[in-house]
């Protein structure tokens, strides 16, 4: 399963995609693949882009109920 959410991330990033949100629900982590590389977020880290101005979650609060 994990080589294939990599090859639609990669598919993704191909095709002009800027940003590709990973959520793991199991781990409580969510990865943020980019052209220049990934980061890694987790509980109260807040999730941002410049893609959505004005949005802004922590995980856990995304996470939350899932």
């Amino acid at each position: 399963m994990a080589i294939e959410v990599n090859r639609k991330i990669r598919d993704y990033l191909g095709a002009g995609s800027q940003e590709v949100w990973i959520f793991d629900h199991e781990n409580a982590e969510v990865f943020v693949h980019k052209k220049a590389g990934i980061k890694l977020l987790v509980g109260n880290e807040s999730l941002e882009s410049p893609l959505l101005p004005g949005f802004a979650a922590t995980v856990s609060g995304l996470l939350a109920g899932v």
